[in-house]
């Protein structure tokens, strides 16, 4: 097979990419099918009773429980990860290429939007005590009981990171939202010809584009590289994603007055 190119490449990486997060999300599950498993075990409302022969099991479980959802955030937050940077690459996902970006990126806000008022609503009701109010939530009963249980940090129900977390979560992807409303009212950039090379924009494809008549020196491509342009053979150009910060390094490698 002969080598790839570039836009072959990006398909192949986004592939693994989104490979990954299947994985990823397919251990989250096993891990909460795993502490559900042992939850269902336990009687529901059952207290540990000190100094009972079943104590010591039944910490066992609950540090079993809680590690086991633990370890399934963790895989949920490596599988958005992936999807994230799939989705970067340009082709599927909330890319900034996508046409439906907005739309897709404002769906995705008011989901976290209702996962951060479902994890306050659930905190007062379990400072309240109030597990009857849980289930009526949603929850089912091992995880009601187990927002009962302290973390490793002494937390009970949802803890503060996490919301703070989502929160941040929620800040970023509306600032993207305003950046991409910005980026479609923005006037395109006009074609740039100079001594041996042509900066453009491709309005289609999103793409600041840099044309060099010859191979452009050492210190040029090291310049092109560290100010985010790569290499497109399919182009013959060097290329990066449309941005103000895109068009500020590229007229600063060219030499064109800001």
């Amino acid at each position: 097979m002969g080598k790839l190119d570039y836009a072959e490449r990006q398909e192949d990486r986004k592939e693994r990419l989104e490979g990954a997060a299947d994985r990823a999300r397919s251990d989250a599950e096993r891990a909460f099918a795993s502490s559900d498993r042992i939850a269902d075990a336990i009687p529901l409302g059952q207290p540990i009773l000190v100094g009972h022969h079943s104590e010591g099991h039944h910490r066992r479980d609950i540090a079993r429980m809680r590690n086991g959802t633990s370890r399934a955030m963790e895989r949920l937050r490596d599988a958005a990860e992936y999807e994230r940077r799939a989705a970067a690459i340009g082709k599927g996902g909330i890319s900034s290429d996508d046409p439906e970006a907005i739309a897709k990126l404002t769906t995705q806000v008011e989901t976290l939007d209702g996962l951060q008022e479902r994890m306050k609503s659930a905190n007062k009701l379990v400072k309240k005590g109030d597990r009857a109010g849980l289930l009526e939530m949603g929850f089912v009963p091992a995880r009601v009981e187990q927002l009962f249980q302290k973390d490793f940090m002494g937390n009970l129900g949802f803890a503060p990171y996490a919301i703070t977390n989502n929160g941040a979560n929620i800040r970023r992807i509306r600032e993207r939202i305003v950046q991409l409303e910005a980026a479609a009212k923005r006037t395109p950039m006009e074609t740039i010809i100079g001594a041996g090379w042509t900066l453009s924009e491709d309005v289609d494809d999103n793409r600041i584009l840099i044309e060099f008549n010859t191979k452009p020196a050492a210190e040029i491509r090291e310049a092109l590289k560290r100010g985010g342009f790569k290499w497109s053979p399919t182009r013959g150009a060097h290329i990066r994603m449309t941005s103000n910060g895109a068009i500020y390094q590229a007229k600063s490698i060219l030499g064109i007055p800001l």
